[in-house]
């Protein structure tokens, strides 16, 4: 048996193209030794459509794989769409790693299915 790894997605700038994104999810997705997903967020936001097609793509992936959004000192608009797509842990609730308070911040499903 192979090492098990956690991937690391890096979403850095303005979301404008969503494919390198998708890609390295879907990537994730396939790689059996990958147990879960850590998405680094240091994004302003973007474009809707973009933002809307990691989403989708982060909660395919979630379906099978753990996935935690780590958001840098900026995290806004569709940076932060797209951190509201990662896995809910621990009492139904979802974790965001904000590296500038250096603390865990919990916050309540925010609607939908999922």
């Amino acid at each position: 048996m192979g090492h098990r790894q956690i991937g690391l997605i890096e979403v850095n700038g303005m979301i404008l193209d969503p494919l390198p994104v998708v890609e390295q999810i879907q990537t994730m997705e396939q790689l059996d030794h990958v147990l879960g997903v850590i998405l680094r967020i240091e994004s302003p936001g973007g474009s809707v459509a973009a933002s809307q097609e990691i989403h989708e793509a982060l909660n395919q992936l979630r379906r099978n794989k753990p996935v935690y959004a780590s958001l840098g000192s900026v995290a806004a608009s569709g940076g932060y769409y797209i951190a509201c797509g990662t896995d809910r842990q621990d009492h139904r609730q979802r974790r965001y790693f904000d590296r500038k308070y250096r603390s865990l911040a919990r916050m309540g499903k925010l609607g939908g299915t999922g």
